[in-house]
């Protein structure tokens, strides 16, 4: 009964295999990317399906490209539907290719015998621009981890599963191990280092935490992120990897010890194969479980001190490989318009501990401290490759025809030395000078009053001699004085004269200069009240801080604060809150944070500047 069992076992096995082998073979060529630069490597990968038994050339000639065979991976997976086993071989076969030249390249298509047929991959296309590294100028995207030609590669678009650092001859209790990969042994302090933490399992098992404790002194390290899974073979034996990717970043100088990284594992430790095993161990062996640290080799780094020779005075920190790049936006403005100049620096380093790029031959320019952003290569999981955006507004003091230069130093690791770039000046029409001035908020002027003219007198027509002679009558005549209508209406002349110059001279007293500085400090006190209100966010502080200063001088030019009868401290006082409202208004750095001290500091400033303009 047995023996029949394991006939039986057998057959299903044999049909699975025949099943597989009537399936149609599939064979597939692909370019990890289509779009490189001179120098910069890319996988051509072959996956074939359903067939075993395949051989391919060691190179693949095309002028201008240095095309070689870098390894592969196979992989059998059975399956059960309906009752039925069904085994399914698939294999990676992949080529690394160097661009030597620029130029688009066509790599034919290549006749593959699977399984007793003839299969065709498709041409592919490939594009090398003259620059090193693609778009971000002269900077390769390489990986992460440089990984030679003579090792082993994967999948395609995949990090690279090498063999690990252990001796070819392989016991049976190496159930699993660790592997801590670091592509050199030397490097600088601040320089970031990509790593390499990968898991060997020949057994099955789970591990018992998401990421592995790696960890130590004189170093830092970045975020692990999520796990790559792969198969390798290692001397006829099939390992389950896990490849953790994350950088290191020494902060001191001297011999840095690296601890080994562990990972918490529960294995399954396989016990004596059962002899009624019908199906003869193809499915695996029953065993216990046991919970073991899968632990990495330690290893040691020397960590040199940045060089003083040779440092600009604008290097801030960065470390790598960088390009940089600049754009202005409008590229005419008006007086008062800011202007918006973009830098990028693209390439791979250190973009956390870096500092922005300076600006140089600015002068007729006010700029402002940018607002920076920061995008990583979508190839790359741990930020090593990216490019990080920087916006400065600009605003034109005079007219300009050029932006200011970005320049921007780092230091290269590979070449020993610092390195500075500079982008181009831009081509702008900015008018300088500042916007019209806008009326102070709460401040009128009363205009001087004009008093009205003095209306004269219409003569009086002489009398004819012969009217005069003819009415004078000595018994009735009576001077103007005492008639009594005369005296009314000269009365009334009179209280009008009088009241319309007191009116006059109200309207002149109120227009007078000291009227109308006197309802400016009175509105200007009411600024001054509303910034002393700890409700009062940082931008309106400052902006109700420099209307108080365009009200108490009657201007908002700059020039006008040089000409007020002041004390050199007190224009510099007043010149520095100017100045943070101008940056509070076109900075694009973020968020501004106003202190208690400060707030009160600027508000006995303007108080004091006050008081000396009375």
């Amino acid at each position: 009964m047995n023996s029949l069992i394991k006939y039986a076992g057998a057959a299903m096995v044999f049909v699975a295999c025949a099943t597989a082998s009537l399936r149609a073979q599939q064979v597939q060529a692909a370019l990890a990317q289509d779009t490189v630069g001179v120098g910069q490597p890319v996988q051509l990968n072959i996956s074939i399906t359903g067939g075993s038994g395949v051989q391919l050339p060691e190179r693949i000639n095309v002028e201008g490209l240095d095309i070689r065979r870098a390894g592969q991976s196979e992989q059998t997976q059975v399956t059960m539907a309906n009752g039925q086993l069904n085994a399914v071989t698939s294999a990676v076969y992949t080529y690394l290719i160097i661009p030597i030249k620029a130029g688009t390249f066509t790599i034919p298509a290549m006749s593959i015998r699977v399984g007793g047929k003839e299969l065709k991959t498709q041409d592919l296309t490939l594009t090398v621009s003259g620059t090193p590294g693609g778009r971000l100028g002269n900077v390769p995207v390489r990986p992460a981890i440089p990984v030679p030609q003579s090792q082993q590669r994967q999948a395609p678009g995949q990090p690279q599963v090498t063999a690990p650092s252990r001796p070819q001859t392989l016991t049976e209790d190496q159930l699993a191990f660790g592997d801590l990969v670091i592509p050199r042994k030397t490097v600088y302090v601040g320089e970031v280092v990509p790593v390499e933490v990968r898991f060997f399992f020949g057994v099955p098992g789970k591990t018992l935490q998401e990421k592995p404790n790696f960890s130590g002194d004189g170093f830092t390290v970045s975020s692990f992120g999520e796990p790559v899974r792969r198969e390798q073979e290692i001397n006829g034996r099939v390992y389950q990897v896990l490849v953790y990717q994350t950088a290191i970043t020494p902060v001191k100088a001297g011999t840095l010890e690296i601890p080994p990284a562990e990972l918490p594992a529960r294995l399954q430790v396989a016990t004596s194969r059962r002899a009624d095993d019908m199906f003869g161990g193809l499915f695996g062996s029953m065993g216990d479980f046991r919970d073991v640290p899968v632990k990495t080799e330690a290893a040691t780094l020397e960590v040199k001190a940045l060089p003083k020779e040779g440092r600009p005075p604008e290097f801030a920190g960065a470390i790598g490989q960088f390009s940089i790049e600049a754009s202005a936006s409008p590229k005419k403005a008006a007086a008062g318009d800011t202007i918006s100049l973009n830098v990028t620096v693209a390439g791979r380093g250190n973009f956390d501990a870096m500092g922005p790029p300076v600006l140089t031959e600015s002068e007729g320019w006010r700029t402002y401290p940018p607002g920076e952003k920061f995008t990583p290569s979508p190839s790359d999981p741990i930020g090593f490759n990216g490019e990080k955006a920087y916006e400065y507004m600009i605003l034109a003091r005079e007219d300009r025809t050029a932006t200011p230069v970005a320049e921007f130093s780092y230091f290269d690791p590979s070449l020993e030395k610092y390195v500075t770039l500079k982008t181009a000046p831009i081509a702008v029409d900015a008018k300088g000078g500042a916007a019209p001035p806008a009326t102070p908020p709460a401040i009128a002027v009363a205009a001087s009053a004009t008093p009205s003219a003095t209306p004269s007198a219409e003569p009086t027509a002489e009398p004819e001699q012969s009217v005069l002679v003819r009415n004078f009558s000595p018994a009735t005549f009576r001077p103007f004085v005492e008639d009594p209508i005369f005296l009314m209406v000269n009365g009334a002349l009179a209280v009008s004269w009088v009241l319309l110059l007191l009116f006059g001279v109200g309207r002149v007293i109120s227009g007078s200069k000291s009227a109308r500085e006197a309802a400016t400090r009175k509105e200007a006190r009411k600024l001054l009240h509303k910034m002393q209100s700890a409700a009062c966010p940082p931008e309106e502080f400052y902006q109700l801080a420099a209307d108080f200063v365009a009200a108490r001088l009657a201007s908002h030019s700059r020039d006008a604060l040089e000409a007020a009868p002041l004390g050199s401290e007190t224009k510099a006082a007043v010149a520095a809150i100017l100045d943070t409202h101008d940056e509070m208004k076109y900075s694009t750095a973020g968020t501004f944070q106003l202190p208690v001290e400060d707030r009160r500091r600027v508000v006995a400033q303007l108080k004091s500047f006050d008081d000396e303009l009375r």
